[in-house]
């Protein structure tokens, strides 16, 4: 008897990650390949569907019931249509799910990148013992899928738990969006913008690489005393900290689980949880810390494991 399993397509700001996932979870095949430029959904598709017959390819004797699709941007949920993206140049009137569906001979779902996540989390994660949570994901940029009662808030218009947009700071002085310094390409940015001050910086002799900076180098050299990457991880970090306090007066989640390609394991959560209680001390906040920590699914894995879940709905 054939396995039957679903595809998933998570389309990010850095890679494009196929996957054939089991009904309970199994990643049975996964794949990389890099995003590279900006360029119209249609181009994209085409080289899309180069993606997804290497995959079937090497995917041996299964049945597949759907393929859901993660992508970054703004999906018109109710229509099914990427309305907006800042990774590829939208065109409204392109029905990528139909033509997907018409040349596959399966349904085909999409939904923003986080927001599949989060249903990853709901199905396979810490949706199995807490009703309610938020996934936080930091990747390329940062955003949140909140969970209440079991059920993903999506908002009126797909919109909610864009994170990454709100602006923070001190009232009357100068305002960041959160993402400028939350995410993995607000820690490049940052470095390289600071670098002048770190001459003796490792991360400093990256600067003439094309190639940005990536989270896991700065974490690295965070934990063998860089003082350019610690300066990056305490602000990421005490700017995280303050967000997620301000969060949990407002929702009452109690738990915030965190993945996505930009989450630095289990010492990133070590370095949060100390903020959380330096804020908490300084300020003299008296409320039950939140609980953090990484997805049980791998903070890699997630928005893959995403993609295809929604699938399993179909």
């Amino acid at each position: 008897m054939k396995e039957t399993a679903a595809l998933g397509v998570d389309i990010g700001g850095t890679n494009v990650r196929l996957g054939v996932m089991s009904p309970d979870g199994r990643l049975l095949r996964a794949e990389r390949w890099p995003m590279g430029p900006r360029r119209a959904v249609r181009e994209f598709a085409a080289e899309l569907h180069g993606y997804i017959d290497q995959v079937l390819a090497g995917s041996g004797d299964i049945t597949l019931t759907g393929m859901g699709i993660g992508v970054k941007g703004y999906v018109d949920y109710a229509r099914q249509v990427l309305a907006g993206s800042s990774i590829v140049n939208t065109d409204e009137t392109y029905d990528l799910c139909g033509e997907l569906s018409r040349r596959y001979g399966l349904p085909v779902v999409i939904d923003n990148d986080v927001n599949a996540a989060t249903a990853a989390e709901i199905r396979f994660g810490a949706g199995r013992r807490h009703k309610n949570f938020v996934y936080f994901n930091i990747g390329t940029g940062a955003a949140v899928g909140i969970v209440t009662e079991g059920r993903l808030m999506r908002g009126a218009d797909n919109d909610a738990g864009e994170m990454g947009r709100c602006r923070v700071g001190d009232v009357g002085g100068p305002f960041r969006v959160f993402e400028v310094t939350v995410s993995g390409k607000g820690l490049d940015r940052d470095a390289r913008r600071l670098a002048p001050e770190y001459p003796d910086s490792v991360l400093a002799g990256l600067l003439g690489d094309e190639q940005p900076i990536h989270a896991e180098r700065i974490y690295e050299a965070c934990r063998a005393g860089d003082r350019l990457a610690r300066a990056l991880v305490d602000d990421m970090t005490r700017l995280l900290a303050l967000t997620l306090l301000n969060m949990e007066f407002l929702l009452n989640a109690r738990l915030y689980v965190f993945g996505g390609g930009a989450v630095g394991g289990e010492w990133f959560m070590d370095t949060l949880r100390g903020a959380i209680d330096e804020f908490c001390e300084q300020n003299n906040i008296r409320m039950r810390r939140p609980e953090v920590r990484l997805s049980e699914l791998g903070a890699g894995d997630v928005g893959l494991l995403g993609a295809a879940c929604i699938a399993l709905d179909l």
